[in-house]
């Protein structure tokens, strides 16, 4: 079930969209004859991520470890999403709504991240 916990994350940073009212008309943006480009500006960093990712909570309500935090974020960090997606992901978690071409990136990443938290869960704890 962490596998579904660590979905529902990446769609907390990812894959939400504005609450808006029923009926509110989308708001426009003014035309421009060149796009903003996404990859522009700086990367967040795998540590800014991972501080990000611990802020959340899985499924199940329990914290992300640090070990899992990093994972994930150097995953997210090494993934085609753009750097603009990844800083209003972290600046409007709840909030961002990601462009068509980051959302199919984050789709893609759900085994890899899933895989954060299965290899977690086979590493035997010291207490054990």
């Amino acid at each position: 079930m962490r596998g579904f916990g660590a979905a529902l994350l990446i769609g907390a940073l990812l894959l939400t969209s504005g609450c808006g009212g029923e009926d509110e008309p989308e708001a426009k943006k003014p035309a421009t004859s060149k796009a903003a480009d996404p990859n522009s500006g700086v990367r967040p960093s795998v540590k800014d991520l991972a501080t990000a990712l611990q802020k959340a909570e899985q499924a199940d309500g329990k914290p992300y470890t640090k070990k899992q935090a990093i994972c994930i974020a150097s995953i997210l960090e090494a993934s085609k999403v753009s750097n603009d997606g990844l800083r209003q992901a972290i600046a409007n978690p709840g909030s961002y709504a990601p462009s068509d071409a980051d959302a199919t990136v984050v789709k893609g990443l759900i085994g890899k991240v899933s895989a954060c938290l299965i290899d977690e869960l086979r590493t035997p704890s010291p207490t054990s």
